[in-house]
């Protein structure tokens, strides 16, 4: 019997994070967890507050603070976040300092070795960090320009738009 490889998985919850960037990814690590044995996925939900509402307006509490460092294997998701959240409320004023102080953590803590993976909207905040520079990326359709102009040096990918009769 083998040891499962153990990776360790921060999920980093912006403000007004989009519930469904974080609940679809960690179904497919919740998932995999179940079905084999030879990896196992640790993960942790990180934040720059301990409490948030997300994009369907569900609080979410109890959540981790950035932490100082991270282990030289572990996997960063991004997840992206709403500009309104399905109430109709828009940012609040400290939610511009909490996405700044999820970037300056990103930009002081990712190292060679972590993997970064960013969701729909989340490839901002990575973008802000100076994360992307020299990868092909994408995000969300209506976020592609906002890349482009804080990231000009990233290869932005666009998927072909394709109909269907």
């Amino acid at each position: 019997m083998t040891t499962a490889r153990r990776i360790p998985v921060y999920v980093v919850l912006p403000p007004r994070t989009l519930l469904l960037d974080v609940a679809g990814p960690l179904e497919v690590l919740r998932r995999a967890n179940v079905i084999q044995d030879s990896v196992c996925f640790d993960v942790c939900y990180i934040a720059a507050t301990r409490t948030l509402r997300t994009s369907i307006g569900l609080q979410i509490s109890g959540i981790a603070a950035l932490p100082r460092t991270l282990p030289a294997a572990a996997m960063v998701i991004i997840a992206g976040n709403v500009d309104n959240l399905m109430d109709g409320t828009g940012a609040e004023r400290n939610d511009a300092d909490e996405e700044s102080k999820i970037v300056a953590w990103l930009r002081r803590t990712i190292r060679p070795g972590h993997r970064v993976v960013t969701i729909c909207s989340g490839a901002l905040l990575a973008a802000r960090a100076g994360l992307l520079d020299g990868y092909a990326c994408t995000t969300h359709y209506l976020s592609c320009a906002e890349l482009v102009a804080l990231a000009p040096r990233e290869s932005l990918r666009q998927p072909p738009l394709r109909r269907r009769w």
